[in-house]
């Protein structure tokens, strides 16, 4: 209850209990006043019947008048002493509950309003005296939760500092020691194949292939692995990004002179953004390697890719005329290791897209996929205008 609204109570309160008073009062010394004056008209029959009918009229006149105007006054003068004598009282009693009101506003939680009696006051005094000590045990259960929650997030934090800790050290055991031996045996094999051709059969020969071949896509899949974790882990250097000029140079970067020349690549206007540039690189790298990947067998090798503004938000696709994939399985997509596709139809190892989706959530975006089978697809990503981490 607000202090004005507790105010307004207490003067409604007041003010029906005044009124009532003051009725009482009236109604009684009223009663008093009309019981006289039947009194008097029974003495005034009375001294009719002995024939002084004028005389007691004149007087009966004059007493009308005078207990009337005597009842009146003392009515009136007694029902407004009553009435002040009962509202001070009362209205001291109500001081009681909003000086206490007033110290749980300036801070003092153990404040009580003690009252005694079976009045108003009082019940609305104990009422008072009860929400208060709700209130309290409520707060102590909010502190006692804020200190659990405190040293539920200190343990997390330090969970945390381990845990990124040993990814480093995994990160630095892969790049170093687990890439060195897939190094060794696609380099010794190149050695044989190359040396000891002439002594090895067909058979021979395609063996150590699918030797190194085997050694390169484990090569490749940790380089992924590798750069997943970074985009989780790398601290993001945000400035503004020519998004337009940023696309045009990983298309020449990643696709080939050969196909250049095969594609039809249509690059629309796009609008600038926040972002770190390294890993928004990383996404259009991904996004163009996957369009050239699944258009590369279509008979129409078409890629468009362009930006916009909706809602304050920059919308960026790229749109391929490639193999496509089946809509219902489109919540696969980003997933690690995800394929909706035949690693004997298109190479690959489903760490790209996955890549994209921590990179776009890491700037506070959100990513999403259409298409048909065998008739294209298209990726779209949203960024805010300004990240609120930047």
């Amino acid at each position: 209850m607000s202090h004005n609204t507790f105010t307004n109570f207490l003067t409604g309160t007041l003010r029906r209990r005044l009124m009532i008073s003051a009725a009482l009062m009236y109604a009684v010394l009223m009663t008093i006043f009309i019981a006289v004056l039947v009194l008097k008209r029974q003495a005034i029959l009375a001294e009719q019947q002995a024939g002084n009918a004028t005389a007691l009229a004149k007087a009966l006149a004059a007493s009308f008048v005078r207990n009337g105007a005597f009842c009146a006054v003392f009515a009136v003068i007694a029902g407004s002493i009553m009435a002040w004598i009962f509202g001070a009282f009362f209205t001291r009693r109500l001081k009681v509950i909003q000086s206490a009101i007033d110290s749980v506003k300036s801070g003092k939680q153990d404040a009580k309003a003690v009252l005694k009696g079976n009045d108003e006051a009082a019940v609305l005094a104990e009422g008072f005296n009860q929400m208060l000590e709700t209130l309290r045990q409520r707060s102590r259960e909010v502190t006692q939760l804020n200190e659990s929650l405190e040293q539920h997030v200190t343990e997390r934090t330090q969970q945390l500092e381990c845990t990124n800790k040993e990814l480093e050290a995994f990160a630095y055991s892969v790049s170093h020691d687990l890439r060195a031996p897939l190094r060794a045996i696609d380099g010794f094999s190149s050695f044989l194949e190359e040396g000891y051709a002439e002594r090895l059969d067909e058979e021979g020969k395609r063996l150590l292939k699918v030797i190194r071949a085997n050694a390169q896509k484990m090569d490749r899949l940790i380089i992924d692995l590798l750069t997943l974790s970074r985009t989780t882990q790398s601290e993001l250097n945000f400035i503004k990004i020519d998004m337009r000029s940023l696309v045009e140079a990983v298309y020449k970067e990643v696709a080939t002179e050969a196909v250049q020349q095969q594609f039809k690549f249509t690059l629309e206007s796009m609008p600038d953004v926040w972002g770190d540039p390294v890993l928004l690189k990383q996404v259009w790298v991904n996004l163009i390697t996957n369009a050239i990947k699944y258009t590369a067998k279509s008979p129409v090798k078409e890629i468009e890719a362009g930006g916009f503004i909706k809602n304050g938000d920059r919308v960026y696709f790229i749109k391929d005329s490639g193999a496509g994939f089946n809509p219902d399985y489109a919540g696969k997509l980003f997933g690690a290791f995800q394929r909706l596709h035949k690693a004997d139809e298109f190479e690959g190892n489903g760490i790209g897209l996955a890549t994209v989706q921590r990179i776009i959530h890491r700037h506070e975006g959100r990513i999403w996929a259409d298409s048909q089978v065998d008739a294209g697809a298209t990726f779209t990503f949203s960024l805010p205008s300004k990240s609120r981490t930047s």
